[in-house]
């Protein structure tokens, strides 16, 4: 017979569900405008403290959008540069794909698209437009598209300017509480939450989202399905098994191993189900800590280096060769990058150079081995051969650690099979 859960048990399941909800509310929450104007991002990102990780390789588009007061309307041109990569994803509440499409598609998934709630009547005169339905009112839609630096920022940005996406009734939008001032990252966001906004927030989500069954469940045996509950009117003892689950939560969320997990040369890769977490919440809660609603894997993996091969800690003052065998260069159909963040900020590192990473997009600068080996040297001073420049990625000199994250777009089979030995990174001797 199997053991009846204790309350703290249900209440540390419950947060582990609603981690990411509970973030996504946040993040999809704010005024009329939030919800009704699409907002891109015309360069790249490199100094946004909001942004954990930003990358250099695509610009932003996004909106949040609210479908139980109005459908949008979508419209995602077909590009003339066949060579550029294009990401179009709609996520709900739980980061699960409404809507994914871009390069991988025929014509760029160019078309007319109506986003509805559920199972919401199309609109005479938007008949002819393709029907895309999300079991949330509230969802994330974002734009990545590939950009290659500042000389390119004119064409990108007349792009980004042919995409639609609009509320077709922007008068019946609702307001919702929006992120704080002082946010400073979704990390930062929810460890700091307290058990009586984390409850204000998930409750706020039962109108219109369709939530797991089991999970409802441990809300009632928690007191917590009434509307005008809150944390402070529940009795004593109930709030302490809560506030003690949501703590044991956290933790199992921060501590989290599982066999989605790719380790190779100090680097790790979570690769199963990212975007497609069926019911591993907690799994789901672990990426969403550290990512701000990450692709799905089938289109991009990112693996992450905070060691070198040795297991040591990455040091800001040595010299290190990030060696790839030839032929070794990361498997991606379409480009992939290596960017370097100061750790703990886990933000770019300024330098006068502007130089944050190495791509696919530089093959033609770099100076590769006789053998066709490829290294490339990390640390605080610019090489003394001019010819290793374009091999170089300036280490921070501010913060004592750094961290590497690969992103590959359009991983190959063998990656996805855990099967691509990644490069060596070791200090210079």
């Amino acid at each position: 017979m199997q053991k009846e859960m204790t309350l703290r048990e249900k209440a540390q399941k419950l947060y582990e569900y609603a981690f990411t909800i509970v973030w996504t509310d946040a993040m999809t929450s704010g005024d009329r405008a939030f919800y009704t104007t699409l907002r891109h991002n015309r360069k790249f990102i490199e100094a946004e403290r909001r942004m954990y990780k930003p990358n250099q390789d695509t610009l932003y588009s996004f909106l949040p959008i609210q479908l139980e007061h109005t459908p949008y309307i979508l419209e995602i041109p077909e590009l003339e540069d066949k060579s550029r990569y294009l990401l179009v994803n709609i996520l709900n509440l739980k980061t699960e794909m409404v809507l994914t499409k871009g390069t991988k598609n025929e014509k760029n998934g160019a078309g007319k698209y109506i986003i509805l709630y559920r199972d919401a009547e199309i609109p005479e005169a938007y008949k002819d437009y393709i029907p895309v339905r999300s079991e949330d009112s509230r969802n994330y839609f974002i734009i990545r598209l590939e950009s290659y630096g500042e000389k390119d920022y004119k064409t990108a940005n007349a792009i980004q300017d042919q995409f639609v996406m609009r509320a077709l009734y922007p008068d019946r939008i609702r307001e919702r509480p929006a992120l704080p001032a002082d946010y400073n990252g979704q990390s930062s966001f929810m460890t700091e939450m307290k058990p009586d906004e984390f409850i204000k927030r998930l409750l706020g989500t039962l109108a219109d989202t369709r939530h797991d069954d089991q999970m409802l469940g441990y809300m009632r045996d928690l007191k917590l399905t009434d509307a005008d509950v809150t944390y402070d009117s529940l009795p004593p003892q109930l709030q302490e098994e809560i506030r003690a689950g949501f703590a044991d939560g956290l933790q199992a969320i921060l501590n989290y191993t599982g066999t989605e997990g790719y380790e190779s040369n100090g680097w790790h890769a979570y690769i199963d189900s990212v975007g497609d977490y069926g019911k591993k919440y907690r799994y789901r809660a672990y990426i969403n800590y550290f990512a701000v609603m990450p692709n799905l894997y089938t289109d991009t993996i990112y693996p992450n280096l905070e060691t070198d091969s040795n297991g040591n800690k990455l040091d800001s003052r040595k010299t290190y060769r990030l060696h790839f065998k030839k032929d070794g260069l990361p498997q991606a159909k379409y480009f992939w990058s290596v960017i370097l963040y100061g750790s703990p900020s886990e933000q770019l590192v300024i330098n006068p150079y502007k130089k944050y990473l190495i791509n696919s997009h530089g093959l033609r600068d770099f100076c590769f081995n006789a053998d066709g080996s490829l290294d490339v040297i990390i640390g605080p001073k610019k090489p003394e051969d001019e010819r290793y420049f374009a091999n170089w990625i300036p280490s921070p000199y501010e913060e004592d650690s750094f961290t590497l994250l690969m992103r590959i777009y359009g991983p190959s089979e063998e990656l996805l099979e855990k099967k691509w030995e990644f490069p060596t990174v070791l200090p210079v001797e």
